[in-house]
């Protein structure tokens, strides 16, 4: 896949001009690279001053131990610090497979904003997507038992989804996103099982009740 194909099909660049998206790939300091499973695209502590595109493989974002989130083709990282005034990295970024990834500048991204009101549109959108799923997080790392924590993990998963419809989940992923073990994991879905909230199929689970589900999240 062409570059200029994958960067129209990130949300952030959906919509922008082709004379725009050419512009940036094009622009000094962009630069495309590739990393070995297990090496590092950003650590903690490092600046990153500018934007990663993942163009194929998947990484994790990680702080300390706990696993944020997966980068995939596609996705992009460095949006929130771009212009924060300080561009160092609050969380580690390295290679689950072989990935490569687009590295546009600051400078260049500065530039594409100027000349593309499609792209500040998508650039306001994406942060305010970003807001939300850090929200989600806190209000999940917050909660004082497993059964909430799941409860606000699958909260998050079902987000754009039509209610019934099954999600897929991986025990062990979800314990380890959790922070929580796999015994205490499986506990919190019999507890939500039995409020009427989940069922559970073959290859995942299926939400029936958003509604109860939100009020356990909710509990002081």
């Amino acid at each position: 896949m062409k570059q200029i194909d994958l960067l129209e099909k990130v949300p952030l660049f959906r919509g922008v001009s082709e004379e725009t998206v050419r512009d940036l790939q094009r622009a000094e300091g962009c630069r495309k690279t590739a990393y070995e499973k297990g090496e590092y695209l950003c650590r903690s502590g490092q600046p990153l001053d500018g934007l990663l595109v993942i163009m194929g493989g998947r990484a994790q974002v990680r702080k300390g131990s706990v696993l944020l989130r997966d980068l995939t083709a596609g996705d992009v990282t460095g949006v929130s610090a771009l212009y924060s005034g300080d561009t160092r990295m609050e969380t580690d970024i390295r290679a689950g497979t072989r990935v490569t990834a687009l590295f546009l500048s600051r400078d260049a991204m500065t530039a594409a904003l100027q000349n593309d009101p499609q792209l500040v549109r998508n650039y306001i959108v994406f942060l305010s997507t970003r807001i939300r799923f850090l929200n989600g997080i806190i209000r999940r790392f917050s909660a004082s038992d497993a059964t909430r924590r799941l409860a606000g993990y699958l909260l998050e998963q079902v987000q754009g989804r039509a209610q019934d419809r099954e999600i897929p989940f991986r025990a062990t992923r979800a314990a380890e996103e959790l922070g929580i073990s796999r015994a205490s994991l499986y506990r919190a879905l019999d507890a939500l099982r039995q409020a009427g909230c989940i069922e559970k199929k073959d290859r995942g689970i299926v939400i029936t009740n958003t509604e109860r589900m939100q009020e356990i999240l909710d509990l002081s």
